[in-house]
């Protein structure tokens, strides 16, 4: 019959079978970055999100070429440009203005009197048009327009595709764009909206395949830039610094752990609950969710880092010819509290309503769990019946100060009420509310981009009008509207621009205006018949315009939902599809303002003139505010978080006067450490919050240990494992505190300072008269 041993033993090994056979059949990574953005409010909040991560300027690739001649850079944007036109990734490559091809173009002329504004039609005016028709059919012009001279004299479909075309872009040399600096110029637009990260990835390996493989390619350079490629950089970077980053710390743990053990054995068996919980919390992440986020992966992973703490406790215990059971007793109590307490400040996190976090705190609770279930179970069965290894050599901690307990407590109430007071009397702002401060990316490669949108002549989209309505005729009549302010703003220098969708689809009611606008017939034929006397144009040439005219009187007018009827996949639906868009049951337009001088005065203007349906966007001011929100509403969770604990240690201690000694150590230490950070010139952010956590539970596992160690022997053991526990800590978090990316910065020195004033304050509290943990 298996013994209890072997039982447990085999146990966990087929749970980790049957674990890593369920995760490798339906483990699935999401990458979606909308998972871990602040939750919209508004449907106003939740435009500026769906912009931000699906809009057009987060679909952008901007390419520029240098080689040795402008000619052989032309030649390779040529190439390129044809090349990947064929690949379904991309919906547009630019890399001169985009003409409409002769079947749209034949589909939209038929509508040209009601798309756009209507000339004149009296005799006098038709009799100026014909004349500059006739200069034109003088110009190298002259046989494009010979072909619609007939249907449209007054050359009002050119007036429209005028309005297509838009500004004049960059300059042409050689048939393509340039940039001043000698650069051809290319303009993609990716199917994949910006946030998605993994096709993203494949569209970056797709240009740069392409262009390798394009003859004369070798001595020539691609620079690229844009959201897309840069959120994908930013990925790459992070993964690529935390990797090597993460070996070097655990090559660092590991040295430090076989120098205080001297045993492999010891140092394998203390990875096991580690390893287990992160099999674990992506089990039960992945059955809850149906997905596991990477940022919960790596988040998850690094707030799990407590439970490499309970194997040094239990391992720390064992002396020569004692049962590891003896061991477990001695630790069990202590650890099974710190670790109820400690996943039930993560589990926190689930209240937030925030899907990130709610993931993170699930990944993070159970992982943890997981962890201490190893710790229980596991661990006793897979070392020796009766501990044989040697003790290590513990030096003693030193003796806490000789002072009375209520000095001590009075010490470290002083401290965190400084701290405090540093923190709401600061003149400096505490909270990181740009989202490009947190970004890894390289200065040089921020400014590739900008200099990359200057020369294709993109503003930044960051402000915009947003008109919401009940349809899309409402939205277009209220864009319409508004055109008497926007030429005002034009002309006093507010704005230099705007991009709206009823220049090139206005409202039924415009179109409907344009059609009752429209001349008889027979009154335009005598206006013609006049206009035409002393030029060279022959009797009833005209006859095709006359019967346009007639048609645009009974044509119904061009609506949204009949572009893809008429046309499938048409450029003027593509077009217009970020400017003019249904979600949720509401009709939003956007009016993209170029080169807006006062966004305060605009804003200012919309919430004095706004019925509840006019919004000023900006992006950078909005998602400042919502980080904002979100971040203080993350503070308020963690502060919930620590009161759930604080509960169970009032009910696990069996009263507040012995758990008090257990929390004023770990709280002191969290407002201690934001202080710090402060001084040190760190602008908090939701990493810095997440960090904070690991802190609390590494701050509650030393308070725990150190009020609560046991007889003379065991403390001296503890201690022992309390300073080993520090010191690997300490070690991976320094490492990740000397990175240069925001993200594991942040981590990193928030989880060393916070792991440096733990074991301080928690030492500090020692009860007088007893040694310290470990002091013999």
């Amino acid at each position: 019959m298996l013994s209890k041993r072997w039982l447990s033993l085999g146990g966990w090994l087929l749970l980790v079978l049957l674990v890593v056979f369920a995760l490798q059949r339906g483990l699935q990574l999401d990458s979606d970055m909308q998972f871990f953005l602040p939750p919209a409010a508004s449907p106003q909040q939740q435009l500026v999100l769906d912009e931000l991560q699906q809009g057009a300027a987060a679909r952008l690739w901007l390419l520029a070429i240098r080689a040795e001649s402008e000619a052989t850079a032309a030649a390779l944007s040529q190439r390129l440009a044809e090349s990947l036109a064929g690949e379904s990734a991309f919906v547009q490559v630019l890399n001169r203005p985009q003409p409409l091809p002769e079947e749209e173009q034949q589909a939209w002329f038929v509508y040209r009197y009601l798309l756009s504004e209507l000339p004149e039609m009296d005799a006098a005016s038709l009799h100026q048009s014909l004349q500059w028709r006739l200069e034109e059919l003088a110009s190298p012009l002259g046989p494009l327009l010979r072909q619609t001279l007939a249907s449209d004299p007054t050359a009002q479909f050119q007036q429209w595709l005028q309005a297509w075309q838009g500004e004049a872009g960059p300059v042409r040399r050689h048939g393509v764009w340039f940039g001043d600096d000698g650069r051809a110029l290319l303009l993609l637009r990716s199917r994949a909206a910006g946030m998605e990260l993994d096709a993203q990835a494949a569209n970056l390996t797709l240009i740069e395949s392409h262009f390798a493989a394009l003859p004369g390619s070798a001595g020539a350079s691609l620079s690229i830039g844009g959201a897309a490629p840069l959120a994908v950089t930013s990925r790459d970077t992070i993964r690529s610094e935390a990797q090597w980053l993460s070996l070097l710390a655990t090559l660092l743990v590991a040295l430090i752990l076989l120098w205080a053990w001297r045993s492999p054995r010891l140092w394998l068996l203390a990875a096991l609950p580690l390893g287990s919980a992160v099999l674990g919390g992506l089990w039960v992440t992945q059955t809850l969710f149906g997905q596991v986020h990477g940022i919960t992966l790596a988040f998850g992973i690094t707030l799990l880092g407590v439970a490499l703490d309970y194997p040094l406790h239990l391992f720390s215990q064992l002396r020569p010819g004692s049962r590891p059971s003896e061991a477990l007793a001695v630790v069990w109590p202590r650890l099974r509290l710190g670790v109820l307490s400690t996943a039930a400040g993560y589990l926190a996190m689930i209240a937030s309503g925030f899907p990130g976090l709610v993931q993170l705190g699930a990944f993070a609770a159970s992982g943890l769990l997981v962890a201490a279930l190893v710790t229980w179970l596991v661990l006793p069965a897979a070392l020796p019946r009766i501990w044989q290894g040697r003790e290590s050599q513990r030096a003693a901690l030193p003796v806490p100060p000789a002072w009375r307990m209520r000095v001590r407590i009075a010490l470290l109430l002083g401290l965190a009420g400084l701290s405090l007071l540093v923190l709401l009397t600061s003149p400096r702002p505490i909270w990181q509310s740009e989202l490009a401060a947190l970004s890894p990316i390289p200065e040089p490669l921020r400014q590739q981009e900008t200099a990359l949108r200057q020369a294709l002549g993109l503003a930044e989209l960051g402000q915009m009008l947003a008109i919401r309505g009940d349809s899309a005729e409402v939205v277009l009549q209220r864009s319409e509207d508004l055109l008497p302010q926007l030429q005002a703003w034009q002309q006093a220098g507010l704005i230099q621009d705007v991009e709206l969708a009823t220049a090139l689809l206005p409202s039924e009611r415009r179109q409907r205006q344009r059609q009752q606008a429209l001349p008889d017939p027979l009154a335009l034929q005598a206006a013609l018949d006049e206009a035409q006397q002393g030029l060279p144009f022959r009797q009833g040439v005209f006859a095709d315009f006359v019967e346009a005219l007639r048609h645009s009187h009974e044509l119904a007018p061009l609506q949204p939902a009949m572009l893809e009827t008429l046309l499938p996949d048409s450029l003027l639906a593509a077009r217009l599809a970020p400017l003019l868009f249904e979600r949720d049951g509401q009709w939003w337009a956007l009016l993209r303002l170029h080169g807006l001088q006062d966004g305060q005065a605009l804003a200012d203007w919309v919430a004095t003139n706004s019925d509840g349906d006019l919004h000023y966007l900006d992006l950078a001011r909005d998602t400042s505010a919502m980080m904002l929100t979100f971040q203080r509403a993350a503070l308020s969770w963690l502060g919930g978080g620590a009161l759930l604990i604080g509960l169970l240690l009032w009910w696990g201690l069996a009263g507040l006067r012995q758990a008090l000694p257990v929390l004023l150590p770990v709280l002191s230490a969290l407002l201690v450490t934001l202080a710090l950070l402060h001084l040190m010139g760190q602008l908090l952010s939701v990493f810095h919050l997440v960090a904070l956590l690991l802190v609390l539970g590494i701050g509650l596992d030393y308070s725990l240990f150190f009020q609560h160690g046991g007889n003379r022997q065991q403390r001296r053991r503890t201690g022992h494992a309390l300073r080993l526990c520090a010191i690997s800590s300490m070690a991976v978090f320094v490492i990740l505190a000397l990175s240069s990316l925001p993200v594991l910065q942040a981590i990193g020195l928030t989880v060393s300072v916070g792991i440096l004033t733990s074991f301080l304050f928690a030492w500090l509290l020692t009860p007088a008269g007893v040694d310290p943990p470990n002091k013999a």
